[in-house]
């Protein structure tokens, strides 16, 4: 029924009408007594027809879409490219990109030389975007380093530099002019450095780049902090010799070790190792939330009471790590349980088919393994009698099984302060996200923020600074203070370049796949049907009386 009336529009009705009109015209042109200008007679009638079918359905040509189009000039755009764009587009605008304060207008907007800022893209609003860019210039091309490190740990510098006409440059490692370590690029420009810090603090590093005349320098920010040994508590329902060649080797690994051991039915004996510090080790939140990694065997687990267990998975979805020594035959509390099988000779072994990280074992027959709880890791250990292998002299396979799974499940320590990008600039917006339960009292080089609260991340805030000075920086939320170098305006420009041009294609393309074809109807002038049947229709008339 809808169809059918869709059908009967006035458009159709109209142009049906016009038809009919059209024929019943010519038929009574040519059965007229009279032949004389036939022909014309006819013609008028067409050209009769046609000017009411012009004044009652309006008709209209179609073109292509002629909009503005707006040359954007970026940083570093040559003459030559200007001239080039402003022959292909003679009616365009020219912007120059440093005098944006609002969205641009146009159907097509081109970014020449290296683009526009990343927090900028907004002004170019939903216009189509052709990037016309030039050259990447010399320079650091990319450059990975950790923006904090550890006193007395290495730290590695990845990078790649391009410069002059050299393929192979000499990279240097320099802090307050003593060189520190030096390599020389490969083909593509890529670089290794290495550095170990000596003690805590904030450095301001130099990277001196350069082969001939061609010489260049970047500075590098970095914090080294002091070591935070990992903190490890172990519980066994009785000593063995698995249980003491473990306390030692984390001992000896730097660790603080805590230990309780049973020893008759209401006795036990403690040892602590590495501090000095003596707390009671009963299975509460204040005593867990102190620890990286909780060490125990399957009897403790089991013997423990059902508040003990909910606090111990409380735990773990925190961050703490729990690992239990040999204990994964699937019995006891399930939440403190690999699924495990058994083989004909009766070992038991995780199967590949489990869905947690494997670390050590056979393909398919895994004797150890961790599984994530919340924050947190649950890893479990099938071998009993790892300390032979230290009696036998193997203290790398020791080393080999116990260092991957200790590592895999301690705690991982999430920085309450992130930035957000990996190079902060003077003059550019800089945001930071804070996780904290509350509202966070947030402060920068000590003017006070207001933070935002993240919409889609729980117990994480934002906020946004704009530095005004290069160097060293303190973002403060309540108790926490991070550090942040800021780098000035023209520092690293090759990898701001290559940033901001990556993000424009990648817009770019974006809206290219979400443009529609625009296509224009231009409405033929009213006043030529008007004409056309003024003249028709008078002609028709005189011929009338003059025949």
């Amino acid at each position: 029924m809808n169809d059918w009336i869709q059908w009967l529009s006035f458009s159709t009705v109209a142009a049906a009408g016009l038809l009919l009109l059209w024929v019943g015209l010519l038929l009574l042109e040519w059965f007229r007594k009279s032949t004389h200008r036939r022909v014309a007679r006819l013609f008028a009638v067409t050209f009769l027809v046609l000017a009411l079918g012009g004044i009652l359905l309006k008709p209209a040509l179609r073109e292509e879409a002629h909009d503005q189009v707006i040359i954007l000039i970026g940083e570093q755009t040559g003459q030559a490219l200007t001239d080039s764009l402003r022959k292909a587009w003679p009616g365009a605008s020219l912007v120059a990109s440093d005098t944006l304060r609002s969205r641009l207008e146009a159907e097509l907007i081109i970014l020449t030389g290296q683009g526009i800022p990343a927090h900028d893209l907004w002004k170019t609003g939903s216009s189509a975007l052709l990037p016309v860019f030039e050259k990447t210039p010399a320079g650091m091309q990319a450059l990975e380093f950790p923006k904090k490190i550890v006193a007395g740990e290495e730290m590695i510098i990845r990078g790649q530099v391009k410069g002059g006409q050299q393929d192979s440059l000499d990279v240097k490692l320099l802090l307050n002019g003593t060189k520190l370590d030096s390599v020389r690029t490969d083909s593509s420009g890529n670089f290794i450095l290495r550095h170990v810090p000596a003690s805590a603090g904030r450095y301001v590093y130099s990277i001196s780049a350069g082969s001939g005349e061609w010489q260049q320098e970047f500075r590098m920010g970095a914090e080294a902090e002091e070591i935070v040994p990992d903190r490890v508590a172990v519980l066994l329902s009785y000593p063995t010799f698995e249980s003491r060649a473990l306390k030692n080797y984390l001992a000896e690994n730097g660790m603080e070790v805590l230990v309780r051991q049973q020893i008759s039915r209401d006795k036990f004996s403690y040892e602590f190792l590495n501090t000095e510090k003596r707390i009671s080790m009963q299975i509460t939140p204040d005593f867990l939330s102190e620890l990286d990694l909780l060490i125990a065997d399957k009897q403790v687990i089991s013997t423990m009471g059902s508040r003990n267990r909910e606090i111990l998975e409380r735990a773990m979805y925190e961050g703490m790590g729990l690992l239990v020594l040999a204990s994964s035959d699937g019995s006891g509390d399930p939440s403190f349980s690999i699924p495990s099988a058994r083989d004909s000779e009766g070992n038991w072994y995780f199967p590949e088919n489990v869905s947690f990280v494997h670390t050590s074992g056979e393909a398919g027959r895994y004797r150890s393994g961790v599984v994530q709880k919340g924050r947190g890791a649950l890893a479990a250990s099938l071998e009993s009698a790892t300390y032979l292998w230290m009696l036998q002299g193997e203290e790398q396979q020791y080393q080999q099984y116990w260092l991957p799974l200790i590592d895999a499940s301690v705690r991982k320590d999430m920085e309450k302060i992130v930035a957000e990008a990996p190079i902060m600039r003077v003059n550019q917006p800089t945001e930071f996200k804070i996780r904290n339960k509350g509202i966070p009292d947030v402060a920068w080089n000590g003017i006070q923020l207001p933070p935002e609260n993240d919409a889609y991340l729980e117990n994480t805030w934002k906020v946004r600074v704009w530095p005004a000075d290069s160097g060293w920086h303190e973002l403060v939320s309540g108790s926490d203070t991070s550090a942040f170098f800021i780098y000035g305006q023209k520092e690293f420009q090759a990898m701001k370049f290559s940033g901001q041009k990556r993000l424009i294609r990648q817009r770019a393309a974006e809206q290219l796949k979400s443009s529609d074809p625009r296509t224009v109807y231009d409405p033929v002038p009213a006043w030529i049907f008007y004409v056309l049947f003024l003249v028709a229709a008078g002609f028709l008339w005189l011929e009338l009386k003059l025949g």
